[in-house]
């Protein structure tokens, strides 16, 4: 549902080929978490669909608010000085 928001991601997604990304309407393509500080986000995806492709974890620059509802469980979150963000680290159930 995240790829019908938005027909500059869904285009970016179909024809990128080799990657793995997920995409929000939300972020946009050009997300910057560096540069921008939303906190957290609300998704859409089919994670039966994912989990099916062979997929059991998913990282994320941004907090998932939604997550339990969407079977995916906040396993850490990883972050440094160094680094102006941090990584979500979600196990898709």
């Amino acid at each position: 549902k995240e790829l019908e928001k938005s027909e500059v991601i869904r285009q970016y997604f179909d024809e990128w080929g080799s990657r793995c990304y997920l995409f929000t309407s939300e972020l946009g393509r050009q997300y910057d978490p560096s540069k921008h500080q939303k906190k957290s986000i609300t998704v859409e995806f089919d994670v039966h669909q994912i989990k099916t492709m062979g997929c059991d974890y998913l990282l994320s620059a941004v907090e998932i608010e939604n997550s339990e509802t969407m079977n995916m469980k906040l396993l850490d979150k990883f972050t440094t000085k160094d680094v102006s963000y941090s990584i979500y680290l979600y196990e898709i159930i």
